[in-house]
């Protein structure tokens, strides 16, 4: 053999050596390092179970860098971080052991404390909390009940399931005015106010802002008037004044229970608050027409029509014929034709005409009677019997 070939063997032999004494190397190291990784969890178990539980965390960790399968770590840094009250690092672990072995267990109730203790952040959360709820009859239910609700209510959510929790809230809190508010809104909003409303007048607790905002809402969809109501109204303006469609609701029942004056002054209350609100001086005007301020009713009609809103107003015409029924009511007849005219040409125009005309002719004033059933004419020739009153000399026609 060359002296080449027998160097080019001795290396090659040297390389085997090598490669053999590595690999020796490598599974004596890999086994220790497996011994210590199962050491360290066992350790970490032993810890857990003598409550040691921020020894056992160290031992997880490192029986997790040393490479332990990580499947057997999740209930041990579960039970670990649970019961060091870290509920945020727990929560994690909790969820992989809750997803994947279902059956409720010990896991799914430190899941639902966890819950309790932070809040919810994800859907998947109150959903998975959803689930928990259903299978206990425990006071663990009531407090995910609880939590639920003021969940759901912070976020606004109205879906069923919202409602199916916020109604058991409310059943097992029924002092809450918080559950109470979110449910009446609920109901509310899916037009369901005579519902709302038995919540809210079965209530025995002090009302909230917000319940008490819900309660008058839920009145005033149902368009109530009885003095329970106006009681509520009056509270909830008392709290929210700038409200105008709850002013308007009161001073209607105030109006219907004779309490004009109240009416009037709840009316000029609102206005101090917002002038240019029409709504408000147009049922001002009527209050005043109807308490015989008729020179009050005018001024409020004539305000409204300088205003730049007024253009926009849908009952517009009904500023026109309100200002046309007072001047009547002045006797002056020639002026409440005039704004009769510049209401438009419907039927309610065409019968606040026609009553004019009467009332004109038998006040002595024929000319405006004449303009009045001319006027009907020109927009309805069949209107009642306006031909025969314009052609009769008396405006007066035979029954015959």
């Amino acid at each position: 053999m060359s002296r080449a070939n027998k160097m080019h063997q001795e290396h090659e032999e040297r390389k085997a050596r090598l490669i053999r004494e590595a690999d020796q190397l490598l599974y004596q190291t890999a086994s220790e390092q497996g011994k210590k990784a199962v050491s360290a969890y066992q350790e970490a178990k032993r810890a857990i179970a003598e409550g040691a539980f921020e020894q056992a965390l160290v031992r997880l960790d490192e029986s997790r860098v040393l490479g332990i399968a990580p499947d057997p770590l999740v209930d041990a840094y579960a039970l670990a971080h649970f019961r060091q009250n870290h509920y945020s690092q727990a929560i994690p672990y909790l969820e992989q052991r809750v997803d994947r072995k279902p059956e409720l267990n010990l896991f799914h109730v430190m899941l639902a404390e966890s819950y309790l203790a932070t809040g919810f952040s994800t859907e998947a959360q109150i959903q998975r909390c959803l689930r928990i709820y259903q299978q206990f009859d425990t006071p663990l239910r009531r407090r995910i009940v609880h939590a639920l609700a003021q969940s759901f209510e912070a976020s606004g959510r109205g879906d069923k399931t919202a409602q199916v929790i916020v109604t058991e809230a409310a059943l097992i809190e029924p002092g809450n005015p918080s559950h109470l508010a979110a449910l009446a809104k609920m109901l509310n909003e899916s037009g369901k106010a005579e519902e709302a409303l038995i919540y809210c007048s079965s209530f025995h607790g002090v009302h909230s802002k917000d319940s008490l905002t819900q309660y008058a809402a839920a009145l005033n969809f149902s368009g109530k008037l009885e003095s329970d109501a106006l009681g509520v109204y009056e509270k909830y303006l008392a709290e929210e004044p700038h409200d105008a469609r709850i002013r308007l609701r009161l001073c209607q029942g105030l109006i219907r229970a004779k309490e004009l004056r109240r009416a009037i002054q709840t009316y000029r209350e609102g206005l101090a608050l917002d002038p240019e609100h029409i709504g408000l001086r147009y049922h001002l005007a009527l209050a005043l027409q109807m308490s015989g301020d008729i020179d009050g009713a005018i001024a409020e009609c004539q305000q409204l029509l300088r205003m730049p809103k007024v253009e926009t107003y849908r009952a517009k015409s009904d500023i026109f014929l309100l200002l046309g029924r007072c001047f009547a009511m002045k006797k002056m007849f020639a002026i409440a034709y005039k704004q009769f005219m510049l209401a438009g040409d419907g039927r309610a125009v065409l019968d606040h005409l026609y009553k004019l005309g009467e009332v004109a002719l038998s006040g002595g004033d024929s000319d405006v009677a004449k303009q009045c059933w001319a006027s009907i004419l020109t927009i309805d020739i069949n209107y009642k019997d306006a031909k025969a009153k314009l052609g009769s000399p008396s405006g007066v026609t035979s029954s015959a």
